[in-house]
């Protein structure tokens, strides 16, 4: 008997030890509110200067580009250049890392099934602009776009009017759309 009670004894100690550095079961949705709290607080630039770290890393970065000029927005120092006879934008945060980078595109450049999706939610609506926002993946902190914040990965905004409203559709590179904001 006695035996037993410290055989038992010896478990439960083991299990409990055991227990403690187990991880906890983690859900689909404790993930993603995991991943949006790495994520990155847009923090207000101090100053109204460009960042010389910001040219520096833009320069390393695309030195191919002409025609740049800067401006310091309230999150970013922004970057306008042209490259490949493309008038792009470049971003960078707070510590002058790049966000990403904005550049004219067409409707034709959109996913077929976005496409589809468009012409038949949105009838009487047609395509004004399209701008295609390349995200850097190495840079957790999110975009602004439309002067709203979003979670940012590569994809493209879509302008559209029917002659009274304007709206921006957000469309993803797997072919998914989502209203994004109502200019009128």
């Amino acid at each position: 008997m006695k035996k037993a009670f410290i055989v038992l004894t010896a478990a439960l100690t083991t299990l409990t030890f055991t227990n403690i550095n187990a991880q906890p079961y983690t859900t689909a949705k404790a993930v993603r509110e995991d991943i949006k709290s790495d994520r990155i607080t847009l923090r207000k630039l101090r100053g109204t200067e460009v960042s010389n770290f910001s040219k520096q890393n833009f320069e390393t970065r695309f030195p191919k580009a002409t025609n740049v000029t800067w401006i310091r927005e309230d999150y970013f120092d922004v970057a306008s250049y042209t490259m490949n006879n493309k008038s792009m934008k470049a971003y960078y945060d707070e510590d002058s890392h790049l966000v990403g980078t904005i550049s004219p595109s067409t409707f034709d450049k959109l996913p077929i099934s976005a496409r589809n999706y468009i012409g038949k939610h949105y009838k009487g609506y047609s395509p004004e602009k399209v701008i295609f926002y390349d995200d850097n993946e190495a840079n957790s902190t999110d975009m602004i776009m439309y002067n709203t914040q979003f979670e940012d990965m590569d994809s493209y905004f879509v302008e559209l009017s029917n002659g009274t409203h304007e709206i921006v559709l957000h469309v993803f590179k797997d072919g998914n759309v989502m209203f994004f904001k109502s200019l009128s």
